[in-house]
């Protein structure tokens, strides 16, 4: 199934956070490139990543005015090219109905789940990362559903307070039916992959390894400041991109 940009909406957490200020080179780049994100959680108390990332993201994809939404973290995250292209590439990737990025690392906390999946070590980018989503979004809502009954009914037990782990059993238990996008064609996670990405002449992140030119930027992993985030660690990159927007803590 082929969608076009109008059947696309962007959805993002907004919890625990009083203002936009924290994500605002995000917000900084859906202008640029005429994006109108959905916020979701808004005002809401932060109550764990089970929370944010399955429960109040089904209810956001349940309440989805499209038939397809693009999942991305905002804080430390933000869009390299317009929604068309991205479209583009996921048609072109075939439009699978529930597609996720990809990181070069597992998640060694929860290593004991990653060891259930039958990861595509081929890859250079085996891993899913969790930080982007680009669905169909009823897909999502019964994925998630899923995994809410299995953990309801006893099936999946003591299962941890953030999500990955869930979505391990979910590969594990229905096969073939969540997509890693692997090439990095949309998504581009950089824990421990820096390395392999370069800025280029167009102004864009080339992935060296994966010869690509991903759409959104994620930052994923690492020390996140309360006040400042990751500015730390992003302000290289994003000055590198021509962008010369400064943080809201330099301009108030």
């Amino acid at each position: 199934m082929r969608i076009e940009t109008k059947d696309l909406t962007v959805i993002t957490p907004l919890v625990s956070y009083e203002n936009l200020d924290p994500l605002w080179m995000f917000t900084t780049t859906c202008r640029r490139f005429g994006i109108s994100p959905t916020f979701y959680g808004i005002g809401a108390t932060y109550g764990g990543w089970v929370d944010i990332m399955l429960t109040r993201l089904m209810e956001a994809a349940r309440n989805c005015p499209t038939s397809h939404m693009l999942y991305t973290d905002s804080r430390d995250a933000f869009f390299l090219c317009g929604l068309d292209e991205i479209v583009e590439k996921y048609n072109a990737l075939g439009a699978p109905k529930l597609l996720m990025g990809a990181d070069c690392v597992g998640f060694s906390t929860y290593q004991a789940y990653y060891d259930r999946v039958p990861w595509d070590m081929t890859k250079v980018f085996p891993y899913f990362q969790v930080g982007g989503k680009m669905c169909e979004a009823r897909a999502l809502v019964e994925a998630i559903e899923y995994m809410f009954a299995q953990s309801a009914a006893g099936v999946w037990r003591d299962m941890p307070g953030d999500n990955p782990p869930w979505w391990c059993n979910f590969m594990v238990e229905r096969p073939g039916e969540l997509v890693i996008d692997h090439g990095c064609v949309i998504f581009q996670n950089c824990s421990n992959c820096m390395v392999s990405l370069r800025v280029g002449y167009t102004a864009r992140i080339f992935n060296l390894l994966t010869e690509s030119w991903p759409c959104i930027l994620h930052f994923n992993g690492g020390y996140t400041a309360q006040d400042k985030g990751k500015w730390y660690c992003m302000e290289k990159t994003w000055r590198e991109l021509g962008y010369t927007e400064n943080p809201p803590w330099e301009t108030k």
